[in-house]
């Protein structure tokens, strides 16, 4: 008996298109860029919002990846992000303009940080990052719900003379 095998009525079905990554981050308003060693990309799988959120880009060893939008400022942005890494090596970091303010790393469930952005055109910037060696968690970052109001940014302290005290 000869070899033989058949195959009989295939289908195709291509994949869905990418989410952009402006709906992913609910910020339609900006125009977003991703580059480094892979993309960050828009999902449905791990979000703050139970929608959609911006997720990094699969990387390797010493590799890194990053998203990032332009702003006239002033103003202020605020955001979740959320990391599963390998603690205290492998970072998601955000940047105003090259200048790091702040990054988390290991296991950190959603969090929603708020910071000032100066006047003039500044450049937003995510950037999931990995060290040399050994992957933890889900070795991903992610981003969502991306707000940015123009205006002067609004810094209350305590020894602001019209703070007004609760109580």
């Amino acid at each position: 008996a000869p070899d033989a095998g058949w195959v009989d009525e295939v289908q195709f079905t291509p994949a869905p298109p990418p989410m952009p990554l402006a709906a992913a981050l609910d910020t339609t308003n900006l125009a977003w860029t991703t580059t480094g060693d892979a993309l960050w990309f828009g999902q449905t799988t791990v979000t703050h919002d139970g929608v959609d959120a911006a997720q990094s880009g699969a990387i390797g060893d010493n590799q890194s990846t990053w998203m990032e939008a332009s702003v006239t400022g002033p103003g202020t942005v605020s955001f979740w992000w959320k990391v599963s890494s390998e603690a205290n090596y492998d970072y998601v970091r955000f940047s105003i303009n090259g200048v790091q303010q702040a990054a988390i790393s290991g296991a950190v469930d959603w969090q929603q940080v708020s910071f000032p952005v100066g006047a003039g055109v500044q450049t937003l910037r995510w950037a999931y990052t990995k060290d040399g060696s050994v992957s933890s968690g889900q070795d991903a970052g992610w981003v969502d719900q991306v707000v940015w109001v123009t205006g002067v940014p609004v810094n209350v302290t305590a020894s602001d003379p019209n703070a007004v005290e609760a109580g």
